[in-house]
């Protein structure tokens, strides 16, 4: 036999109350080793429980099994084995460190929800504010002329469709102003209307041959206007862009945010409003409707056309692409209309007249 790895003395208890046996004990090759009441003691490491008395810092029970005795007492631990104590205190400690970095990553998780959905769109929106509508229209003019370069303007339809809103009443913007938008027809198949920054709104040719009644066209021109006179397609921009504005601003220049969007300025046409601009442009329709004294089943009427045709299973109209779901929108439009009075029926002969000239061009 070896040198023993390890030896100490302790004190061997064979049962409660007995006042115990001084031995020496030795550790080799696996076992622990001793001699008591001229007896050997061969107690395998594998089956060893170390524990520490409570309230000691140098004692310990070593046991060779689940049983409370025999059991050695002695004032030194055994390296390599964990008391039950001290593995205890581990799994504790380590469910702690569990929980501490759970908790945290949890915290982490919800402060950038927090940033991103609320602290963000504040912020990005306060420095949408500083660039005023007047550079948007002499700094971002490349947008339209993009728009116009790509899809060609059906003149004649654009000058009846101004015609027919030049009769129509605006609503005054959140500055006081009244914002009266610089309106096209492009030859677009597709059903869809959109604003761009500097106040210009593109009107596809296939929505105007899919609308009924001058109501519906003022409804979807409304929807339009309140994204212009909310300022949604500037303030998604610098949303776009947040992080290169966010600098900016806190530095204090104006001019590096505007270089910046216009850097950005034509991936305007493939940016998608938030739910929330869409749902405020949708009851800017209604106010739109109000103000002119048209038929507020304008409103109603153009989401039943795009329901009808969604369930038809020709898919969503590119206008609703990035909309709420239709059924919700027309409920929450009839929920508006009830709630809230509105004059209607004020004759509008010659935007009548206009507008069956410009269905006749279909």
């Amino acid at each position: 036999m070896g040198s023993p790895e390890f030896f100490f003395d302790a004190n061997y208890h064979s049962h409660l109350g007995d006042p115990g046996t001084k031995i020496h004990v030795e550790q080799l090759e696996g076992d622990l080793h001793f001699r008591v009441n001229g007896q050997n003691k061969n107690w395998p490491l594998s089956q060893i429980r170390v524990e520490k008395i409570h309230g000691s810092a140098d004692k310990w029970y070593i046991r060779n099994s689940e049983n409370r005795f025999p059991l050695l007492l002695c004032k030194v631990g055994i390296p390599g084995i964990t008391t039950k104590a001290d593995s205890t205190l581990l799994k504790k400690s380590n469910s702690s460190v569990f929980k501490v970095l759970g908790g945290l990553f949890l915290a982490f998780l919800a402060g950038l929800f927090f940033l991103f959905f609320y602290v963000f769109p504040c912020v990005t929106d306060q420095i949408a504010e500083e660039i005023s509508l007047d550079w948007e229209k002499s700094n971002l003019s490349s947008i339209k002329a993009e728009v116009i370069k790509n899809s060609s303007v059906d003149q004649k339809r654009t000058k009846l469709l101004r015609n027919i809103m030049a009769g129509m009443k605006f609503p005054v913007g959140a500055d006081g102003k009244v914002i009266r938008p610089e309106f096209y027809v492009i030859n677009e198949s597709s059903f869809n209307a959109f604003a761009i920054p500097g106040a210009v709104v593109f009107v596809h040719s296939g929505a105007l041959d899919q609308i009924q009644s001058l109501a519906e066209l003022l409804a979807l021109l409304g929807h339009e206007n309140g994204h212009v006179i909310e300022r949604h397609a500037i303030r998604s921009l610098v949303r776009s862009v947040g992080l290169y504005a966010i600098v900016g601003f806190l530095v204090g220049d104006v001019g590096a945010i505007s270089a910046v969007v216009f850097e950005n300025a034509q991936t305007i046409q493939n940016l998608s409003y938030s739910r929330d601009f869409e749902r405020d442009a949708d009851a800017a329709a209604f106010e739109f409707l109000c103000i002119n004294g048209a038929n507020t089943a304008g409103i109603t009427d153009l989401m039943k056309r795009m329901l009808s045709k969604e369930k038809k299973g020709r898919g969503s109209p590119v206008f609703l692409k990035s909309h709420p779901p239709t059924e919700e929108r027309l409920e929450e439009a009839k929920k508006i209309i009830k709630e809230n009075n509105c004059r209607q029926g004020i004759a509008h002969l010659k935007e009548e007249a206009l507008f069956l000239e410009l269905k006749a061009r279909h």
